[in-house]
């Protein structure tokens, strides 16, 4: 007879992976799973990132747009757009009714951008877009701010003719 204290058979073991080797499988599914939640799901109103807004009721939209092509301010020029009804310039107000929900709403804090610069431009919306209260500045100083700005281009080039970013106004 064996005595109490002797060792018996070891139990079965099951295999487990050192947490080292998963670590980074982990961080993999975590990574895939933030992506997929963060790209363009729907909002509020059934539309989801990048397609044209839905007008709301009663949206017209008024908008002072100031371009200062060289971010010096000492040659900025300012158009006026009304869209409500003729629709003023209607080649503006068309391109307004192209841009998603959140064109005008600013980089959210802590999105990694790529650092490139893309030239000295700043503009500035301010008005109702759609309804919407918008008081917004657009300028080319990184990454995520040049994807936002070139959300607005097709509006800049109706308004103000002859205008590349990077340049001044004119031919």
């Amino acid at each position: 007879m064996l005595s109490p204290e002797a060792p018996g058979p070891e139990p079965a073991r099951e295999h487990v992976r050192p947490l080292s080797r998963l670590g980074p499988a982990i961080v993999g599914i975590a990574l895939a799973a933030a992506l997929a939640l963060g790209c363009g799901g729907d909002d509020d109103d059934g539309g989801s990132y990048g397609e044209p807004r839905a007008p709301s009721p009663g949206g017209d939209t008024a908008l002072t747009v100031t371009l200062d092509p060289d971010g010096t301010g000492s040659s900025t020029a300012t158009a006026e757009v009304r869209c409500d009804g003729a629709g003023e310039p209607p080649g503006a107000c068309e391109a307004l009714a192209e841009l998603p929900d959140d064109a005008a709403d600013p980089v959210p804090q802590g999105v990694a951008c790529t650092q490139i610069y893309g030239g000295p431009d700043v503009v500035t919306i301010e008005g109702a877009l759609l309804g919407e209260e918008v008081d917004a500045v657009l300028t080319r100083e990184d990454g995520c701010a040049i994807e936002r700005f070139e959300r607005f281009l097709p509006v800049l080039e109706e308004l103000f003719e002859g205008y590349r970013p990077g340049r001044s106004i004119g031919p």
